[in-house]
């Protein structure tokens, strides 16, 4: 059974440009506190950018019904930031992520 978000959240922990890209729809949106992205070129550049501001990633639940998948995950970063307990929904269409919306408090990032 392909769980493409556990795939993508584990390329995303080992900071993995080129399989997270693999994960992505051409069209993909990423819908999360900070803004909206749209595109896998932006969602990947955005993705890039993330790889310095954490230290380690845990995931700790995933659920998959249908063509959407839950991943719930610590995110660890270097103080004062700290853990990030954060939550992503996922729609998956045709075997890769056309959706993520990212639910977790931005304000220590801003």
């Amino acid at each position: 059974m392909n769980h493409i978000g556990l795939t993508y959240y584990e390329a995303m922990g080992n900071k993995d440009s080129k399989q997270v890209a693999a994960c992505l729809s051409e069209d993909v949106k990423l819908i999360y506190p900070l803004g909206t992205y749209e595109g896998k070129e932006a969602v990947l550049q955005r993705a890039n950018e993330f790889f310095p501001l954490f230290e380690k990633l845990d995931v700790r639940t995933h659920i998959k019904e249908g063509n959407r998948e839950a991943v719930l995950y610590d995110l660890f970063c270097p103080k004062p930031i700290g853990q990030v307990k954060t939550a992503a929904h996922l729609t998956i269409e045709k075997g890769l992520i056309k959706e993520i919306e990212l639910f977790f408090d931005a304000r220590p990032f801003v």
